[in-house]
């Protein structure tokens, strides 16, 4: 209308100059209410359900949601219940108003032993019935394949009950000019899989994915939309394997998926405005807790450098911060302190005149409190681990098995396992080993470096911070190494003595890289695609010896 006015040649001189003088202060309204529509604009409220077998799902709520919320304004409910069973009716679909409130529903669950088929259609005429759009994440597609119903399944518009083997799959992008599709690369390699073999597909089914099957030897669609009823429904079969999840690729995809079922996709791909994610929300704030025995200082700085709580030490190569805040760590090779965030000393524990080693000689280069309170610590030079009490009283005493005997260098990081077991890393030995409660060395890794970090990752591999080595390896069950981040593989970064490392709920990994010197950083956060994500760097605070961090 304000384009038909402005193109009339009806108006006398004065009239017309004052119309346009209206119109164009319409406009400047218009536009900052626009601009302040975007800037406020209510986030779509997603309500995220997941729970059942085979899959890690408090680590994949995290996953998602965080990656999400890091690329559109999207805040989040999530609701993991059923435990690890299939046959759960999880109580959250007994409430009749279950989805009321929500712009959107993703269902990432995995019940297929569910048979109660006016249950499982209530749920889905939720959706059908309100017109809330469903986004489907792998396993969901194959919950509730036992009830004799065709509901669910209609929903996504897809039928699968099986799937192959665990693989790499080769996702190849059938419509690359959909806007859910537009950055989807022709080709995407996934780094693992499991390609679920789709049986049938409904009318309204659009694929937008296929990868082929080699079991079956065949293509399954594994991305693609659906509507029923009112609703629209994006799923994807991909999402087995965290490492998968947390790719860039997968949550940008998934992302879009989640902004075309609700309507705030844009045709190039990007949200609409006032969709995109809150800029606060994709640099999010860290804070730091690190050693440095070249400056004689723990810390716990901010991003921006900012000192908020330190204090001298000596020597340092190992430290933790506690579930109540505190920090344990230690300010020589022999004194470990527990220090409240006011610096009051609640707990300290002196390995030099502890629990008979009055007269020898012993470093402690590793140390964790455990979930039951006594704290177990790694002593170079009596060469065993021990776990002792608040009063500094041994529970628990184990040998450890040392070809090259040193104080200094018999361990490095060690960490109890869930399983009981101790992971130790043996530095003079270069060797990554496993003992048992009883001591017994049951796994065992030669890793050509001098070894300094160790830890189980999820899928039961052993990631390993390869010390002089100047490189990071995924280890497996047999020995053999699956994945690795060589000295200068990093684009612009080189790898020199690797220290700590950590796998993060996202699926990434922080690694430790010490003696790098200060055109590198000290601690880098990498995907398993190995593209950076996040990077520290402060030779101001920290120097050239910083063996140990927290990033939190």
């Amino acid at each position: 209308m304000l384009m038909n006015t402005l193109s009339s040649k009806c108006f006398s001189g004065a009239f017309e100059r004052s119309a346009l003088s209206v119109v164009l202060m319409l406009g400047v309204l218009l536009g900052q209410t626009l601009s302040a529509d975007s800037m406020v604009a209510k986030p779509i409220h997603a309500l995220m359900i997941s729970g059942g077998c085979c899959h890690d799902y408090p680590n994949q709520n995290l996953i998602l949601s965080e990656g999400i919320s890091m690329r559109s304004n999207v805040e989040w409910t999530l609701v993991n219940q059923g435990g690890t069973s299939r046959d759960v009716k999880i109580p959250i679909y007994d409430n009749p108003d279950w989805i009321d409130g929500y712009d959107v529903v993703v269902h990432n669950e995995c019940f297929g032993g569910v048979t109660d088929v006016d249950w499982l259609e209530s749920i889905v005429e939720a959706h059908t019935n309100s017109g809330t759009p469903a986004v489907f994440i792998h396993c969901s597609l194959h919950s509730y394949r036992a009830a004799d119903t065709d509901a669910w399944r209609s929903l996504m518009g897809a039928r699968s009950t099986s799937h192959e083997g665990h693989r790499p799959l080769e996702v190849k992008n059938l419509r690359p000019n959909h806007p859910i599709m537009k950055t989807f690369p022709p080709v995407w390699q996934t780094p693992n899989g499991e390609l679920y073999k789709i049986e049938k597909t409904w009318p309204d089914a659009i694929p937008l994915a296929k990868a082929f099957g080699k079991d079956t030897q065949k293509d399954h669609i594994c991305i693609w939309i659906n509507h029923l009823g009112n609703a629209r429904v994006f799923t994807t079969t991909l999402g087995h394997h965290n490492e998968t999840m947390q790719s860039p690729v997968y949550l940008d995809m998934v992302n879009r998926g989640l902004l075309w079922a609700v309507g705030k996709l844009e045709s190039n791909g990007l949200p609409a405005i006032g969709y995109q994610a809150p800029s606060e929300k994709t640099i999010p704030s860290r804070r730091i807790l690190a050693g440095d025995y070249s400056r004689g200082r723990i810390a716990i700085v901010d991003e921006k450098g900012k000192v908020e709580w330190e204090h001298a030490i000596r020597d340092i190569h190992d430290l933790h911060r506690l579930p109540n805040g505190n920090i344990l760590f230690q300010t020589s090779w022999t004194k470990i302190l527990e220090m409240t965030p006011a610096k009051e000393v609640v707990w300290s524990y002196d390995a030099a005149i502890a629990n008979g080693n009055q007269a020898r000689k012993v470093e402690v280069h590793a140390f964790q409190r455990l979930a039951n309170g006594l704290t177990m610590i790694a002593e170079s030079g009596p060469a065993r681990i021990i776990e002792v009490d608040r009063n500094g009283v041994m529970h628990r005493e184990i040998a450890l098995h040392v070809d090259n005997r040193s104080p200094h260098r018999d361990t490095r990081m060690v960490r109890k396992l869930k399983n009981g077991n101790y992971l130790v890393c043996h530095e003079a030995d270069n060797a990554v080993r496993e003992y048992d409660m009883k001591g017994k060395v049951i796994w065992e890794c030669h890793t050509g470096g001098e070894v300094y970090g160790a830890i189980r990752l999820g899928n039961g591999n052993t990631l390993i911070g390869n010390g002089s080595g100047h490189n990071v390896l995924e280890v497996n069950k047999e020995g053999q190494t699956v994945w690795s981040i060589e000295e200068n593989e990093l684009p612009g970064i080189q790898l020199a003595w690797v220290t700590t490392v950590e796998e993060l709920p996202n699926g990434n990994f922080m690694i430790g890289n010490c003696h790098a010197g200060a055109e590198n950083p000290q601690i880098i956060e990498v995907t398993r695609n190995k593209e950076v994500v996040w990077k520290f760097n402060n030779f101001e605070v920290f120097g050239n010896a910083m063996p140990c961090s927290k990033v939190f």
